[in-house]
């Protein structure tokens, strides 16, 4: 069993996740600091690379929700974004994240980060993730 497996089925995925929901700031925006979320989503981008078990995992524990959240709330990371838009990326091969996605209107996150950083390398990325609606 390769480790992108064994995050899923042990729970790795959907605590994960969890992590990304986490609010209690006084504006309710996530409090953890912005490298743990890079890294979080790093992780998260990484096992649900070509993973169908774990895109339904992610989405299940609200993951296109929390994604869009950390959009909003670390706009002004380009690396976190561009973590986020791979899990994104990812997880929206399965039909119901990609529905969900629709509903947030995940395109509209997307183009908020592509124009704050329109002179960042990043944008390449961004623009490249944004057509996972396309599809």
């Amino acid at each position: 069993m390769d480790n992108r497996t064994r995050l899923g089925t042990l729970g790795g995925v959907a605590t994960l996740t969890q992590l990304l929901r986490r609010r209690g700031g006084p504006d309710g925006k996530a409090t953890l600091d912005s490298d743990v979320i890079e890294r979080v989503c790093g992780a998260l981008s990484n096992g649900t690379c070509h993973m169908p078990a774990n895109h339904r995992l992610c989405g299940a524990a609200g993951g296109v929700a929390a994604l869009c959240d950390v959009l909003r709330d670390y706009m002004d990371n380009p690396l976190v974004c561009e973590q986020a838009c791979g899990v994104l990326w990812n997880i929206c091969a399965d039909a119901q994240n990609m529905a969900r996605s629709a509903e947030l209107d995940v395109v509209r996150h997307v183009v908020a980060v592509v124009r704050k950083h329109l002179a960042d390398e990043i944008v390449v990325c961004l623009l490249y993730t944004s057509d996972a609606a396309d599809e």
